[in-house]
């Protein structure tokens, strides 16, 4: 079952840009009640997602910087408006 959600994820993410928050977020808040957490259920899947967006993100840019793709010269004065709009958001 995990498996099938997996391949469902990859494939709407490869499809439609978005798979972690159309997909894993309903599976994970199904089985969170159904294993008798309603209270916390929506917290959990959206945890979920966000930690796996952002070890994906975190992964596939180590690998452009590995690469030597990542332009570092526009990366940094943007460093500063992420770390401000994050803040604002958090």
């Amino acid at each position: 079952m995990f498996a099938a959600f997996g391949v469902l994820t990859g494939l709407t993410t490869v499809l439609f840009g978005f798979g972690g928050g159309f997909v894993i977020v309903p599976v994970v808040y199904a089985l969170a009640v159904a294993s008798g957490g309603s209270g916390e259920a929506t917290l959990v899947a959206v945890a979920t997602s966000t930690a796996v967006m952002i070890v994906n993100s975190l992964s596939a840019s180590f690998a452009h910087w590995r690469s030597g793709r990542l332009r570092t010269d526009m990366l940094h004065p943007l460093a500063a408006y992420i770390g401000l709009g994050a803040l604002i958001g958090a």
